[in-house]
């Protein structure tokens, strides 16, 4: 304003405008109003720092495959963000304290996980199932020496019999031991080896990561995959987000959502499971299935399991 007044002219005397003292003063004044705009949408939307997943085992096919569904979900959300593997000593961290240094947003801010976990109940929910449902249902690897064992369970109460390796801080493990079924808990990558040395008699792994595992027991002559039970109970893996961290759940469910509306989600699991043969192979519907109830589901998990499970196996 006082560059406007200096370019008035004198009482009664015709007008010439001071172009210098006029026209940058306004310039200024519109590059700054752009710029704070432009400062306010960037505050408004930062570029998230997502962390998932422990690096040493991104080889692993069935964890290579949340990483990739995470990175899609991200990607049809439309935010800017960056993916990487956690800042974790490896050899240090065990599941369940891997889902507190999640829930304290310490060096991982995302996991994938059972529904009901009890390391989850202050996570963020992700409310679309990963696998659709088919986390649910459970074939087994078997320990060589077992499998007249589990080819001779008909009923829940046969399946009691059976020996059950499970990871330590896993809801299944719940599940299982809610239904009296024998379980012996250990981390994820140790339950092959003890399976190996006989420890239990099988190694219950979804339809959908079944396939996939077969590289985790190359070499282990005493392992192989049983042909005759198909267990199920109403259960998938969720992403869940660390409280800290609510635009990344809000970012991720927007992506999974899309995901799963253009058909793309279905599409992807379809890819991730092995082969047409090896699928086949399985006989899923010729199996002897036993089903297990669930009381661990939360009301939003139950209901997301409802809103998006679909039919694998029939």
């Amino acid at each position: 304003m006082e560059a406007l007044c200096r370019a008035c002219p004198p009482s009664g005397g015709y007008w010439r405008p001071d172009l210098k003292n006029t026209i940058a003063p306004l310039i200024a004044v519109l590059l700054a109003g752009s710029l704070a705009s432009f400062c306010a949408c960037a505050n408004d939307n930062p570029v998230l720092e997502v962390r998932a997943e422990r690096a040493s085992q991104l080889g692993n096919k069935t964890v290579a495959l949340r990483y990739d569904l995470l990175r899609q979900a991200l990607q049809a959300s439309g935010r800017s963000f960056t993916l990487s593997p956690c800042e974790l000593p490896e050899d240090q961290v065990s599941d369940m304290r891997y889902l507190l240094l999640v829930r304290d947003n310490k060096g991982c801010n995302v996991t994938a996980t059972s529904a009901g976990a009890s390391g989850t109940k202050d996570l963020l929910l992700v409310p679309v199932p990963m696998y659709l449902g088919a986390g649910g249902y459970r074939v087994m690897f078997v320990h060589k020496t077992a499998r007249s064992k589990l080819e001779a369970v008909r009923t829940l109460d046969d399946l009691r019999t059976i020996s059950i390796g499970s990871g330590t801080a896993w809801v299944d493990t719940d599940i299982m031991r809610a239904a009296q079924l024998k379980v012996e808990t250990s981390e994820y990558d140790r339950l092959f080896q003890m399976l190996q040395r006989g420890r239990f008699d099988a190694y219950s792994r979804s339809i959908l990561e079944i396939n996939n595992e077969k590289n985790m027991v190359e070499g282990l002559s005493n392992v192989e995959v049983d042909q005759h039970l198909l267990l199920h109970y109403p259960n998938d893996l969720f992403f869940y987000v660390s409280p800290r961290e609510p635009d990344i759940q809000k970012a991720i469910t927007q992506g999974m959502e899309k995901l799963f509306a253009s058909g793309k989600l279905m599409q992807r699991l379809h890819t991730a499971v092995g082969t047409p043969a090896e699928m086949k192979a399985l006989k899923l519907k010729e199996r002897q299935r036993i089903d297990i109830p669930n009381p661990y589901l939360r009301p939003d998990e139950d209901a997301a399991l409802k809103k998006y499970g679909s039919a694998w196996v029939q």
